[in-house]
């Protein structure tokens, strides 16, 4: 059983977390990792410790058409300092959810599950975006099963190119948080510093930076085009999180011209944050120049002197 009857859309544009889910992980990838089974259904009703679902999309695991998911279970045994208000369904919506079987099923023979992370392991699916939600749930699902890591990342990378952003959001945290990721991404990364959405230009401007930190000195591809591109960001962004990162990421580019930029960003910046960032980049810059001099000098005072000549 595959995608069924969800409408899909051209671009998701947030989907919507509900309040009982609040504090499960918000990149997708991460919190479908530990269920064994993940399927999208519809909420027919909550009949005592049971929610019943008939299912419309089956993504990892095995499961009836109709199930049972034992909501009171999960409500008992939720932390309820993070979680006061128990998990409630509403009939007709659709969800995501994370399951596993519960053995035995209820009196009917009908099979039962519990939610994987608990009260954090449903997600509503929204009326407009299901489709873009449940393509990244079935392809996130898909790689997550193949279990290389060489798959993974490869695959990660494709989706720095795709147009759901879903996948891209999923693949730029993914490569932030493991500092993965070398220049071959950077074709994909410049596209995005564009991005209307200011998270995902923040996230790639930091990427890039990554990446550039990790770079030789002289190795870098199309260095001068990069360096305008950041520059415009740090100089013009109309959010301060973004001017900050790139800010950062520019200063990763061995440059005369980015020395300029950054003092002029200290100077003009409307906002302290972004000159405090370009000043203390100019600090450092300046020590690491002081340090590559005084071994230098050390260097030279060490060297034999030459002979003089006979």
């Amino acid at each position: 059983m595959r995608l069924a009857s969800f409408i899909p859309v051209a671009l998701l544009a947030l989907v919507s977390v509900p309040a009982t889910t609040l504090a499960a992980p918000s990149n997708l990838y991460e919190w479908l990792a530990t269920a064994p089974v993940v399927l999208a259904g519809e909420n027919l009703g909550t009949y005592g410790k049971y929610a019943e679902f008939r299912i419309e999309g089956l993504y990892r695991g095995q499961a009836a058409e109709l199930i049972f998911v034992n909501i009171r279970r999960t409500n008992r045994d939720r932390d309820r300092i993070l979680h006061k208000e128990p998990l409630k369904f509403e009939e007709g919506q659709r969800y995501l959810l994370l399951l596993e079987p519960i053995a035995p099923g209820t009196s009917e023979g009908r099979p039962t599950f519990g939610l994987v992370r608990g009260v954090r392991g449903s997600r509503d699916v929204p009326a407009e975006g299901a489709g873009p939600l449940l393509e990244a749930t079935e392809r996130l699902v898909r790689i997550q099963d193949q279990r290389d890591d060489r798959v993974t990342w490869r695959e990660l990378a494709d989706m720095l190119d795709d147009t759901n952003r879903i996948l891209i959001e999923t693949a730029l945290d993914q490569f932030l948080k493991f500092r993965r990721g070398d220049q071959g991404l950077i074709g994909s990364l410049r596209p995005l510093l564009d991005h209307p959405a200011p998270d995902f230009r923040e996230r790639t401007a930091r990427l890039i930076g990554q990446i550039l930190g990790r770079a030789r000195e002289g190795t870098i591809q199309d260095a001068v085009e990069l360096q305008d591109e950041l520059g415009a960001r740090a100089r013009r962004d109309e959010e301060i999180p973004v001017r900050v990162a790139a800010v950062h990421a520019l200063d990763q580019l061995e440059s005369d011209t980015v020395l300029e930029i950054l003092e002029e960003i200290a100077r003009e910046d409307p906002e302290q944050a972004v000159r405090y960032a370009a000043e203390t980049l100019m600090f450092d810059r300046e020590e690491r120049e002081n340090r590559r001099a005084l071994r230098a000098r050390e260097s030279d005072a060490g060297a034999p002197s030459e002979s003089p000549p006979r």
